[in-house]
């Protein structure tokens, strides 16, 4: 009897990659509305491994009834937030992701890409003179200002793999580049980016944030987010949790900021295809801002790539 691996991503692409490498495989395709549903489904089905992106949380109360049989979690993300590692240590579980992939990951600049997007569209106030055009029938140039790239300051909050793409992005667009970054080894000089405080960073015209969720949680707190610079446009392509919920939300209400780009918020990698009704405020919000959810690496490039290596990784953890 063939292994049983339960597969939750609606995106019909990443099916038939999986389809066709998982062959000799008990493929199960399903869709879940939320949580309860999905716990609910496990309790009565047993399986060999699941392969999940976000939306889901895979933990004790989710696999607890799979017992012995569940061997392998699949998730071809960096972010491991939506999984009990813990549990599944305790419970001889494998699980696979692209985390610490730092050769893989070289070639996808998905997000990177999103981020530039992101820093030119809030510069050039792209969101609210479109919404005018469109939805108020106005042709207004002059309702908005804009900002020029070149001369002005981003600030990049941590100097990994795609902080390092963003800084040569904000280069060759002639900006001065500031970097904030806690690991001494990666402070690598050069002629065109400086290193410096949190502080000084949150000074910026643009702040990029850029930094792993371990060890990060809640890393703008409500202190730090005092030293925004109320002409400061804020980037975040990383994780929402690198924020407290509450004192973000209080933060974008308090209009302490000039504008906003978030690609994550807090908790989001659980939600399944609704935004919670704590964020109904946001269609009352003036500021220059733009919301997307969580697309950072979901190009069809990427995903094909991603799903790929995974689905390798996999299968040679069987062969071993």
């Amino acid at each position: 009897m063939k292994n049983k691996i339960l597969i939750l991503d609606e995106y019909i692409p990443v099916r038939k990659i999986i389809k066709l490498k998982l062959k000799n495989y008990n493929l199960v395709f399903k869709n879940f509305n939320n949580q309860k549903q999905l716990n609910n489904y496990l309790k009565k089905e047993k399986f060999f491994a699941i392969y999940s992106t976000f939306g889901f949380s895979l933990n004790h109360n989710s696999l607890k009834f799979l017992k012995e049989k569940l061997k392998y979690i699949i998730s071809p993300t960096t972010g491991t937030e939506h999984i009990d590692l813990n549990y599944c240590k305790n419970n001889n579980i494998k699980v696979l992701t692209l985390k610490n992939e730092t050769n893989f990951l070289k070639d996808v600049s998905a997000t990177a890409e999103l981020t530039w997007c992101l820093i030119l569209a809030l510069s050039k106030n792209l969101y609210r003179f479109s919404y005018d055009v469109i939805h108020k029938k106005e042709w207004k140039r002059n309702s908005y200002l804009n900002h020029d790239l070149k001369g002005n300051t981003l600030g990049i909050i941590g100097y990994g793999r795609i902080g390092k793409l963003i800084a040569k992005y904000a280069k060759a667009f002639g900006m001065k580049i500031l970097i904030y970054e806690k690991d001494v080894n990666k402070r690598k000089t050069s002629k065109y980016i400086k290193f410096c405080s949190i502080k000084k960073i949150l000074k910026c015209k643009f702040v990029s944030i850029h930094i792993p969720l371990e060890n990060n949680y809640n890393f703008l707190s409500k202190n730090l987010l005092k030293y925004v610079d109320k002409n400061t446009y804020i980037i975040n392509t990383s994780r929402g949790n690198i924020f407290d919920e509450k004192n973000l939300i209080n933060f974008i209400k308090s209009k302490s900021l000039k504008g906003f780009a978030f690609d994550v918020l807090p908790s989001d990698v659980l939600w399944k295809n609704k935004l919670p009704k704590k964020y109904n405020f946001l269609n009352k919000n003036n500021l220059n801002y733009i919301i997307t959810p969580h697309i950072g690496g979901n190009t069809i490039e990427s995903r094909s790539k991603t799903t790929n290596f995974i689905i390798n990784k996999f299968l040679k953890n069987i062969r071993n």
